[in-house]
């Protein structure tokens, strides 16, 4: 896990996680957590839509 912003309103956490499937084996899968601090609510994206985030960004 690695704070990637952190501001009074907003966190946003880059996490890795090792794939073990025999597909990929040392290949690993990114995800992000962007939380609203203020209205304690949270979202955890993966896949092509968390590439996205990363693109965007």
């Amino acid at each position: 896990m690695q704070t990637i912003y952190n501001s009074d309103r907003y966190v946003v956490m880059q996490f890795l996680a090792p794939v073990t499937d025999d597909r990929a084996p040392l290949a690993s899968r990114s995800g992000y957590e962007i939380v609203d601090k203020a209205t304690r609510r949270e979202v955890f994206l993966e896949g092509a839509l968390a590439e996205r985030l990363r693109a965007g960004v």
